[in-house]
């Protein structure tokens, strides 16, 4: 039987300073944080295959964003950017 090998991480996002706020049809400023914005990440490895699943409390992830992150994170661990997922949660 093949082992499998999982690791997990968690960051804080929340912006320090007021922002626009997505998701409505006029604008709206932030003015206080209710809950903090995380980005959370898995990392899974089976005999030699790794892939990495990158979530993020937004609304969407735009492609400039999606593909920043997947170089990035290939360029710090070696793992291909077709096994790097990345999706916003909201």
């Amino acid at each position: 039987m093949s082992q499998v090998k999982i690791g997990w991480s968690e960051v804080d996002i929340t912006p320090k300073e007021k922002i626009s706020l997505a998701g409505q049809f006029f604008e709206r400023i932030s003015d206080e944080v209710e809950s903090e914005l995380k980005v959370v990440a898995l990392a899974v490895e089976s005999d030699g295959e790794q892939m990495i699943i990158c979530e993020a409390d937004l609304v969407s992830i735009g492609e400039y964003l999606h593909e920043e992150v997947k170089r990035k994170v290939s360029e710090k661990t070696g793992i291909p950017e077709t096994k790097i997922i990345t999706g916003a949660i909201h």
